[in-house]
């Protein structure tokens, strides 16, 4: 393996961990947290919908369970996105697991990701058509040999290359044709993914940071049209 590819693997691990890692914070974890509590105060909402209503029209709650329930829900879970999306670096003092911070360390090592250093990180072939050869070949033995479904041993598994060549050459922006061992992942690919998470998440950042982390005065919340 190549010095890049070695240290492509070692970073892609580190990038894995933190994405889907069994640390209760990993992003794969905060956002598992975010769902289930999402799916239980659907339930309970469900529940209190069936709740009697009394003489005025109102459910027959009390008002602070209701108001407490709400709050709680909302603010657990716009804390949780500004968490997703904390600007802190991924590693250090005041390391974060977040998207942003993933994206940003992604971006600073981009010159890792070229094509040959990404097979390699991933253990696989570089050239896969001989690969798929010795498929076919072995397809053909267990077919002729009268054997139904069969296992593929994981050195015949070619459309993993094959694959992993098709996600590059999108990612690159080459095609097929022109494919070269130092395709590079193109930095637009990272720039338009941080765009995207900023601009669907910055109302809510905006709310956590004006009136849930910090209790805004009214003028800084007007600079930020957080009202």
């Amino acid at each position: 393996m190549s010095a890049s590819a070695a240290t492509l693997a070692e970073k892609r691990k580190h990038w894995l961990n933190v994405l889907n890692g069994k640390d209760s914070l990993s992003i794969a974890n905060q956002i598992g947290s975010m769902t289930w509590d999402a799916a239980s105060f659907h339930v309970v909402n469900e529940a209190r919908s069936l709740t009697p209503l009394d003489p005025e029209g109102g459910v027959q709650l009390n008002g602070l369970m209701h108001h407490l329930l709400n709050r709680g829900f909302v603010t657990s879970q716009v804390v949780a996105i500004r968490r997703l999306v904390d600007t802190y670096p991924l590693a250090g003092k005041k390391g974060a697991h977040s998207l942003t911070a993933l994206l940003n360390d992604m971006e600073k090592h981009g010159s890792l990701f070229r094509r040959k250093a990404i097979l390699e990180a991933e253990r696989l072939a570089y050239d896969y058509e001989p690969i798929k050869q010795k498929f076919h070949e072995y397809a053909v033995k267990n077919m002729l040999a009268g054997g139904g479904a069969f296992s593929v041993p994981s050195e015949l598994q070619w459309d993993h290359p094959e694959k992993r060549h098709k996600d590059i050459d999108h990612l690159a922006g080459v095609a097929p044709e022109n494919r070269r061992p130092d395709d590079m992942v193109r930095v637009k690919v990272f720039s338009d993914l941080k765009k995207k998470l900023k601009t669907v998440s910055e109302e809510v950042v905006t709310y956590v940071n004006k009136f849930i982390a910090h209790a805004a005065s009214p003028e800084s919340r007007l600079s930020a049209n957080a009202d």
